[in-house]
């Protein structure tokens, strides 16, 4: 918890420069471009870095070192030729956009190409490390890009007195990523050294490409339902919406660092506790970590709606108007929160395809509330699409989990 609130803090205050800095409509282009490169980046993984927690750890599990060699090997190969394809595909759209005139989002878009196989890489290498059971290594891992890329925006601006552009930010994300993946896969190096050198490894690529596929698939879907407000914004509205909106679900996500703590803390355990067939155990675990997740966001709760006003104009006064946004955004949280951990039990128990069915209705909830609710209502509509499509989305596969695994991983007595 406390590295995932020191992430929390070091996260808010680079949103925070870059939207003084860059300005309000400078910010939004920024996150505009930064949305699309994280929705890239999901696909660029190749949902490795997710299949990486749950085959890793069955496979520690039930000591079969020649599998665990032959998919840290044979996942890297493959996350990194994705990363390279979609990171040509996307400069190639954005040589395409610059022929229709729109050169500086063709420039932004370049930029955020060459950081997609860094970003690949590091995202991988973080999830292996969790999943060879470092857990609190494979967390630090990801405070280090953010950390680099703050005392990199900081010293530059400190540096040089001319303002700097969404270019310029996005340029030092690349710059940020390429020194993170550096120390990440050194860490990642020194990690797998005390492996079993001497096995052989074993590959089932076919087994390990379709599972990864599936939940590429509903990681990205998962991304999608997160970003669709900055995303649709920004194309129904403009790029000062889509900035006002990401800084409203940059500080959303506060009341969900609970959640995401001990979702990166038990994802390997869910995984062996399956693989062994110890169901109370699985249902006691999941039980702690909804348990946990809920009381974090009580405690975060209340201070963000006394105080939510003055925090956001720490973005910059025109962010201000967004707090009956951020209202909303906060209740939808607050559901996810009190249902506990239940996307992260159906991919790590072999369920990731009811996850997905559930994915794309979810989704397409949003989207179609989404374009009935922006021309009328501006953001306020495109909060309440989100937050009624995540209700929807969180229940659905609560009872899923219970169908499926007989547990309720929800709040509840602990036994």
């Amino acid at each position: 918890m406390g590295i995932r609130l020191a992430g929390a803090g070091v996260a808010l205050s680079l949103q925070i420069c870059l939207a003084r800095m860059l300005g309000h409509a400078g910010y939004g282009q920024y996150a505009f471009v930064f949305a699309w490169l994280q929705l890239m980046l999901l696909f660029a993984q190749g949902g490795f870095s997710v299949a990486a927690l749950r085959y890793l750890a069955e496979y520690r599990a039930r000591r079969e070192p020649s599998l665990l060699r032959g998919f840290l090997r044979r996942s890297s190969q493959i996350a990194l030729g994705d990363a390279v394809v979609l990171a040509l595909v996307m400069a190639g759209c954005a040589m395409a956009l610059g022929r229709s005139g729109a050169e500086g989002t063709t420039y932004n878009f370049l930029i955020a190409s060459a950081a997609l196989p860094a970003l690949s890489q590091l995202a991988l290498a973080g999830a292996t490390v969790r999943g060879l059971g470092f857990a609190i290594p494979g967390m630090l891992v990801g405070l280090v890009h953010p950390i680099l890329l703050l005392g990199t925006l900081l010293i530059v601006v400190h540096s040089f007195p001319t303002p700097i552009s969404p270019s310029h930010a996005l340029l030092l994300n690349l710059a940020a990523a390429v020194g993170a993946l550096g120390l990440v896969l050194a860490m990642r190096r020194r990690v797998e050294r005390g492996l079993h050198q001497g096995s052989v490894p074993e590959f089932r690529t076919r087994e390990w490409l379709s599972t990864a596929t599936q939940m590429m698939i509903v990681s990205s879907l998962i991304y999608l339902q997160g970003r669709t407000g900055v995303l649709i914004s920004g194309l129904l509205l403009d790029t000062h919406a889509a900035g006002t909106y990401a800084a409203m679900e940059r500080v959303a996500d506060v009341v969900l660092l609970g959640l995401t703590s001990v979702n990166l803390l038990v994802a390997p355990d869910f995984a062996a506790l399956h693989a062994q067939g110890r169901r109370l155990e699985l249902e006691r675990h999941a039980r702690l970590a909804a348990w946990g997740a809920t009381t974090f966001m009580l405690v975060t709760l209340l201070p963000l709606l006394l105080c939510g006003r003055p925090l956001l104009r720490l973005f910059g006064d025109e962010f201000v108007a967004g707090f009956p946004v951020l209202l909303v955004l906060l209740s939808g949280a607050a559901v996810n929160a009190l249902c506990g951990s239940v996307g992260l039990l159906l991919n790590m128990t072999g369920h990731q395809r009811e996850m997905l069915v559930v994915a794309v209705c979810s989704l397409g909830v949003n989207w179609i509330l989404s374009l009935i609710l922006i021309p009328r209502y501006g953001l306020m509509g495109t909060a309440v699409a989100f937050a009624v499509s995540m209700a929807l989305w969180n229940v659905a596969m609560l009872l899923i989990v219970r169908r499926r695994l007989g547990i309720w991983p929800c709040i509840g007595p602990v036994r």
